[in-house]
């Protein structure tokens, strides 16, 4: 039985009568399986994982679905973290604070903890998911960014049942948008580089607000996988031979043909600024970036 809500303008009245925007009329359904899913978003819903996201973009309405998926019940997005001998795979419902608290990942991929660590708050890391951070794929987000430079790749359902993987340097098309057109992300896959040496930072206004600019790096041998947040529409990914000037990373970055992700918080310069800052930040800054 789905659970439906619907306001009223009454319901939308503060105690001095001013209209208060809440969420229009729709109906959840809570699948069990992924077929299921499938077939719920080919009808139009929306899948909901944690939410964090998606729900102050209903409250605004931003956009006004008459169908949510809620996907926390299905066993194929489980909220598993299993390694094995190549890689770390990651449950697209495993919450943050549960990937903070993985010893696993922790050990092997310390630089995705550090992500973890800097996404919002207390109560928005235990509800947020993995793989719900990934599919926003706002350019800022924290775990998009290290994850990307950490060649991370997407496993899913595609709309017509079938398996599909992608590699995270080609998830993201656009402020917002990604290619799973209509798939549903079912786990993400990290593979695990022997000796590699990685680290992720970020500058924003205070704590808990998306970074105005972010680095994630992670060194394999002489290269440097680097992905920049903040800077474009998606999150830039570079791979550079080491060593390397950090100015030189600056102009390889400023003569990109991206598209510029525009706000009131800070200049593209402001930006290029932070993130020249942040890259002399890199556990491997004095010997490969000089």
């Amino acid at each position: 039985m789905p659970f439906i809500t619907k306001y009223s303008d009454n319901h939308c009245r503060d105690i001095i009568g001013t209209k208060v925007m809440r969420p229009g009329f729709f109906e959840i359904e809570t699948p069990i399986c992924i077929k299921d899913t499938l077939s719920f978003c080919a009808l139009g819903g929306i899948p909901l994982a944690g939410g964090q996201a998606l729900l102050p973009d209903l409250r605004q309405r931003k956009i006004s679905p008459s169908l949510l998926v809620d996907i926390s019940s299905v066993p194929e997005i489980n909220k598993d973290i299993i390694e094995n001998k190549n890689s770390i795979f990651i449950g697209g419902n495993v919450s943050i604070s549960q990937l903070q608290k993985n010893s696993v990942v922790a050990k092997k991929l310390p630089w995705i903890i550090q992500a973890a660590d800097r996404l919002g708050d207390v109560q928005i890391r235990n509800l947020a998911t993995v793989g719900g951070n990934i599919c926003w794929s706002d350019p800022r987000a924290n775990l998009a960014v290290a994850i990307q430079a950490s060649g991370g790749i997407v496993h899913g359902v595609d709309k017509d049942g079938k398996l599909l993987t992608m590699e995270m340097r080609n998830f993201f098309c656009g402020f917002r948008e990604n290619r799973l057109n209509g798939a549903i992300l079912t786990k993400l896959e990290i593979p695990l580089r022997p000796n590699s040496l990685g680290y992720y930072s970020e500058f924003s206004r205070q704590r808990q607000d998306l970074a105005l600019a972010s680095v994630a790096g992670i060194k394999i041998g002489g290269n440097l996988n680097l992905s920049i947040g903040g800077i474009g529409i998606t999150p830039v990914f570079y791979s550079i031979k080491l060593p390397i000037k950090i100015e030189s990373i600056i102009e390889l970055i400023g003569d990109s043909a991206i598209e510029e992700l525009r706000d009131q918080f800070a200049s593209k310069g402001a930006k290029m600024s932070i993130i020249k800052n942040l890259l002399s930040k890199a556990p491997f800054h004095h010997t490969d970036l000089v």
